[in-house]
């Protein structure tokens, strides 16, 4: 369903609302802390994905009205269906994972890249054009490879950005600035979970590049920027939402920010700071 009216309250507008619900329940944070627990954050999109799918399906709004989720379907991560209607009801939801890591290196180095004056290709063409990246899937996804082609566009994306540690975490302050090329890694305790160290490596990077005042920035200037890039093509309604988990929740701290982008009922993007919680 594309384009519905921002004012209207139709059915897929109220399933749209059912999802930004879910989204930031205390239900779903319990379920990325136990994903977090026990599957030590490595490929989680599916698990964040499926958790979504249940809850919503466990809803009492879905209960009463007859909406059901399933995963997968029509060349996207998640549909929602309404009982006696077609494809024209459907609800098409997109879902793609990121550390900051990638968002202030990955695609903060490939936004650069993009050129924006006049008689330059179009942002479609230029995307396309570059080899496989993160930047590429997110953007592609929320405003689609051909503007005269909305029918396989998603009405809602979600992005769930990790931040590992944090810019006030002991770990990440003792990776800073010359500590983080000379200082080996070791952390036995993941060693023993079999858990890669890569993202700790990404992580020290990341901490060697920017120091405290600007770690946030680090990752949100990369990210701001994306959201203005796909709202200038394709406007959307924006809801943030962090979850910090507990610190004995897993094997390391971490904090979720999930990104809501409903394009069934755009707005104008909010101004300054306030568009990410604390």
């Amino acid at each position: 369903m594309q384009n519905a009216s921002p004012l209207a309250t139709t059915p897929v507008h109220d399933i749209v609302t059912q999802l930004r619900t879910t989204l930031k329940s205390d239900a779903y944070a319990e379920r990325l802390a136990t994903i977090h627990r026990y599957y030590n954050n490595l490929k989680s999109e599916g698990r964040y994905r499926d958790a979504l799918l249940e809850l919503f399906n466990q809803s009492g709004q879905a209960n009463q009205h007859g909406w059901r989720a399933y995963a997968e379907a029509d060349k996207v991560d998640l549909v929602v269906t309404q009982p006696d209607m077609g494809r024209d009801g459907w609800v098409k939801v997109e879902l793609k994972y990121q550390f900051i890591f990638d968002l202030a290196s990955r695609v903060s180095t490939t936004l650069g890249k993009l050129k924006r004056w006049p008689g330059d290709l179009p942002i479609r063409q230029q995307l396309q054009s570059l080899p496989k990246c993160d930047l590429q899937r997110i953007a592609l996804d929320c405003i689609g490879k051909d503007s005269d082609d909305s029918s396989g566009l998603c009405d809602v994306f979600v992005l769930i950005v990790q931040d590992r540690f944090g810019a006030a975490h002991p770990d990440a302050v003792r990776s800073r600035a010359g500590h983080a090329k000379s200082r080996p890694w070791k952390c036995p305790e993941l060693d023993e979970r079999g858990v890669r160290l890569q993202f700790l490596r990404e992580q020290a990077e990341l901490d060697a590049l920017h120091d405290r005042v600007s770690y946030d920035k680090a990752w949100t200037g990369p990210t701001w920027d994306m959201l203005k890039l796909i709202h200038e093509i394709r406007p959307f309604n924006l809801q943030v939402v962090s979850r910090k988990m507990a610190d004995d929740a897993g094997p390391f701290p971490l904090t979720s920010y999930i990104f809501t982008l409903d394009f069934t009922a755009p707005r104008p993007l909010p101004t300054g700071v306030e568009w990410l919680p604390a």
